[in-house]
């Protein structure tokens, strides 16, 4: 299990080093992952030590799900997905075709703030990728399959 702490963590090979600085960190966030849309660890940081393993990985299902949920209706894939619980919110930003970031910020962060800061770290890790993320078409409708009828699996009745 990798715990992230305020000095941050790097999950990934040769990059070892600290990705994400005090200074990079502006206003009351919570905790900033940049990871994998597979949800492998590229970098972390935490205000409070938290489970990495769980965050990634709930993270990528999240975004899949979402994805999934979209496609079925025949829209693109976002490019960012805004949650809020009753303490917290969540901002994921795809960066590129591979990579997303993570902010979380208590609820009190006004949301052009969170955005603010999410674009100060996207341009870090490559640069207005809010503007240059590939987006995914939507499924064709000739590509969905049609629903199958269902069969009743009780023998009719016998009047």
């Amino acid at each position: 299990m990798e715990v992230a702490s305020r000095r941050g963590v790097v999950g990934l090979g040769e990059e070892r080093g600290v990705l994400f600085s005090d200074a990079d960190i502006t206003g009351p966030l919570d905790a900033v992952l940049l990871l994998k849309r597979t949800g492998t660890l590229i970098g972390a940081w935490t205000r409070k030590p938290a489970d990495l393993d769980v965050l990634c990985v709930m993270t990528a299902t999240l975004l899949g799900s979402v994805d999934t949920m979209v496609q079925a209706l025949r829209c693109d894939t976002p490019r960012t997905l805004r949650m809020e619980t009753d303490q917290c919110q969540l901002l994921a930003v795809r960066l590129g075709s591979s990579a997303v970031l993570v902010l979380i910020a208590p609820l009190s962060m006004r949301e052009a703030d969170l955005r603010r800061s999410a674009r100060a770290l996207s341009d870090k890790f490559g640069g207005s990728a809010l503007v240059h993320a590939r987006r995914t078409p939507p499924v064709p409708e000739a590509e969905v399959p049609a629903p199958t009828p269902r069969r009743n699996p009780l023998p009719p009745r016998r009047t």
